[in-house]
């Protein structure tokens, strides 16, 4: 029933012929006469939106959120806030519950919705220049994000901040402290409530005397119904401890197509008359204080809560013992004492030779990344309690500290520093020997604490930034990088010499791969994807130029082509040659292998499930779009659409160039090169090569669309094509699980040639 679609270039081919309006994240700009879309019926019990919870045991559920639900929800902040949000700071992603609240709530009172740019929760003195910028009133964020707010950002930046809301992980007595210490006269505020309850159904107002006797979660809000239950649903007494269940219009009836975990998280209202009243187990422990306040007390069963994701720790220890070099293994958390901070330990017995890095490859295609340990702990064998049970304690201390064989000799700081590094890591990270070789994010470092990380080193005058820190994750990568001259070390400039590859692995035997890029921004999907191609594989990925300063613009498909290979060159002098050619790119793939062939090289040409002279089939499918949407309303009102339709050939001209001048350098720099791309690729004459063409082909539920697929190669491709079945789908290709089923068949590809 949608009237407009908005999706990614990626994601576009599967919405052809649907007969909508689609628009492109990449390419949206703004629209000089809104579109018209016809206004639909919708009730109470009519779905507002799906949200998936990000799923305890890895298997996401969708949580199907009531316009009813979410009315009663935004209603309640009316209630409960003195202040409603001038401007507020979107600090969470979309993907979790609490932007609802943001979104909503802003929106329904007339306030300014800041969104932030990708990665700014990472660098504390971004955050604090977008508030002073846009005089923020209101931000909702992780207590641990916040905690670092506090201890590390310019307060000066804060002072127009009225309302700070924390949830999604338990709020410590220390940051209640550090609030009142640096933000007295700010309101803050710990909320509580699942994805079921739609964002909240308890909240509290932050004391100063929560600091010395914790911070609770609070009573419920308008429209909630909180019950401190038993085993045998009854209402439990004061100060007694029982499980949190909630009920009230907020809650949602159940999952999407999950009947067998509504029966365990929906129960009939044991207080209710009326028999279709449900109340939602939210399988957390509570316990009245004499203020009436509820404080939370940990989980009823397994499950953990960390950076906003549920985890079920069994679940986990299933999926770790289908690991042939696991004999046993515990799942456990680890918090600091001193904020809070929780750490997800693996601790296991091997079955001979055990590799925690070939075991992070393994679970990244079976489970989410926010399920993978941070740390693997080797034990001969589990500590054992007199009753048979695992003696928790013992492995909890074993967690503090970490073998010294697992730290070579030559890992020791060689420099003032590394030694500072070093002492950083071990205090953010909680734990010692660290080696300069260590790899931050393999052994139990997070983006939140890289914020930590990154503070600690400037006041100890040593910088780098967040995409720094990401781009070298050892103690020694970031000295020889802050140390010498600008931050050149030699390993920068080999990386970064060169204006269109960006090395994904430079080391092995083989001959390398090169990914060009898709669409002319976008190559950072191959990461994964080169993780699962056999370690003597280099891999490069071709990415546009311009990304940093001005934008170089081409004149050609063929001028493209040309300066890719000059650089290409520079790594593969001679042959064989492999590239991988995926959505808007295949234009320049086929370019390449006809300027190659010219020179007599072997050139091995991959195309992953897309369809030659792709923008065409792109662009005819859009103007089909466009055209029944504008058939449609010229039906319901002809005399306006015409008139609509007139203006915005009159004005867009004058709009494009009203945003040139407007636009921001990155976001201009984008736009040129989309735009330059587009042009070329048009204006681009698609020859035949003399050798085959590789293709990835995935299932479809329209069987012709893959034989036109096939054809439209056929034509281009003088030996034919090599069809290469995949299961999955054309977005799954680069994304767990199908990407090691990628890997392997382009592996296979490759070697083929190779042999000859």
């Amino acid at each position: 029933n949608a009237d407009i679609i908005l999706t990614q270039e990626s994601l576009s081919p599967i919405l052809d012929g649907l007969g909508k309006e689609v628009l492109l994240l990449e390419t949206l700009q703004k629209i000089d006469n809104p579109i018209q879309v016809s206004m639909h019926d919708a009730n109470g019990d009519a779905t507002a939106y799906i949200i998936y919870t990000s799923g305890s045991s890895g298997q996401p559920k969708g949580v199907p959120i009531t316009h009813r639900s979410l009315i009663n929800s935004t209603a309640g902040r009316l209630d409960f806030y003195p202040n409603q949000p001038e401007a507020f700071l979107l600090l969470s992603s979309i993907s979790f519950d609490s932007s609802k609240a943001g979104i909503f709530w802003t929106l329904c009172t007339g306030g300014n919705l800041i969104i932030t740019p990708n990665r700014i929760e990472q660098d504390i003195s971004k955050i604090g220049a977008l508030i002073q910028k846009h005089s923020v009133t209101h931000i909702l964020t992780l207590p641990s994000l916040y905690k670092l707010v506090l201890e590390h950002g310019n307060l000066l930046n804060l002072g127009s901040l009225n309302t700070v809301i924390v949830a999604g992980e338990t709020c410590a007595p220390l940051i209640a402290n550090l609030h009142f210490e640096k933000l007295p006269n700010v309101g803050l505020y710990n909320e509580y409530g699942p994805t079921e309850a739609c964002v909240w159904c308890m909240a509290h107002r932050v004391e100063r005397e929560d600091g010395s006797k914790g911070v609770p979660i609070g009573k419920p809000v308008a429209g909630a119904e909180i019950y401190l239950l038993n085993e045998t649903k009854g209402l439990v007494p004061y100060g007694a401890v029982g499980e949190i269940f909630v009920g009230g219009p907020g809650i949602t009836r159940g999952y999407i197509n999950r009947p067998d975990k509504d029966e365990v998280a929906f129960v009939t209202h044991p207080f209710s008359t009326n028999v279709n009243d449900r109340l939602y187990r939210t399988g957390d422990l509570g316990r009245y204080r004499k203020d009436g306040a509820i404080e939370f007390l940990g989980r009823a069963d397994q499950q953990v809560k960390i950076r906003g994701y549920r985890i079920e720790l069994e679940e986990l220890e299933k999926v770790l013992l289908s690991e042939s070099t696991i004999q046993n293994t515990v799942a456990m958390v680890h918090e600091s004492d001193s904020d809070g901070s929780k750490l997800l330990l693996a601790y296991v017995v091997p079955n001979g030779n055990f590799d925690a890095d070939a075991v992070k490859r393994s679970l990244k295609c079976k489970i989410p990344d926010y399920m993978i340990p941070s740390r693997f702990i080797v034990v001969d064998a589990f500590p054992i309690l007199p009753n048979a049970k695992v003696d928790m304690k013992a492995l909890r201390d074993l967690g503090k500290s970490r073998d010294v064989t697992q730290t070579d000799k030559d890992a020791e700081p060689t420099n003032s520093t590394e030694k500072i590094l070093v002492a950083i890591w071990q205090d953010v990270l909680n734990f010692s020997p660290i080696g300069i070789h260590d790899n931050f994010f393999e052994i139990g470092g997070d983006s939140i604490l890289s914020i930590q990380v990154i503070a600690k080193a400037r006041a100890s005058g040593v910088s780098f930034s967040p995409n720094e820190f990401f781009e070298y994750q050892t103690i020694a990568e970031l000295s020889d990088f802050a140390t010498s001259k600008k931050g050149e070390s030699k390993k920068a400039e080999t990386r970064y010499s060169f204006k269109h590859l960006v090395p994904i692995r430079e080391t092995g035997s083989k001959p390398p791969l090169f990914c060009l890029h898709s669409g002319g921004t976008h190559f950072f999907f191959y990461n994964l994807f080169a993780e699962h191609l056999p370690s003597d594989r280099p891999v490069y990925a071709v990415q546009a130029s311009g990304h940093e300063g001005k934008p170089i613009l081409h004149n050609s498909v063929a001028e493209m082509a040309k300066d890719f290979i000059e650089e290409i060159k520079q790594v593969q002098p001679q042959g064989p040659y492999h590239f991988l050619s995926y959505c808007f790119n295949t234009a320049i793939g086929i370019e390449i292998v006809r300027i190659l062939e010219r020179e007599s090289k072997a050139t091995n040409l991959i195309v992953a499930d897309t369809m030659a002279d792709y923008l065409s089939m792109f662009a005819a499918a859009r103007t089909q779009i466009r055209t029944t949407a504008l058939l449609g309303r010229l039906k319901s009102d002809p005399i306006k659409t015409v008139v609509n339709f007139i203006k915005s050939k009159m004005f867009k001209p004058l709009s494009k160039k009203v945003k040139d001048i407007t636009s921001s350098g990155s976001e201009r720099t984008i736009r040129q090169l989309h735009n330059n791309h587009i042009q070329i690729y048009k204006s681009y004459t698609w020859n035949s090569v003399e050798g085959r063409v590789n293709l990835l082909l995935t299932p479809k539920p329209d069987m012709e669309f893959n034989s036109k697929l096939i054809n439209s190669w056929d034509k281009i491709a003088k030996q034919g094509v090599n069809v290469i079945q995949v299961n999955g789908n054309h977005d799954s290709l680069f994304l767990a699980p199908t990407v090691e089923i990628t890997a392997n068949s382009m592996e296979q590809c490759m070697q083929k040639f190779e042999n000859g």
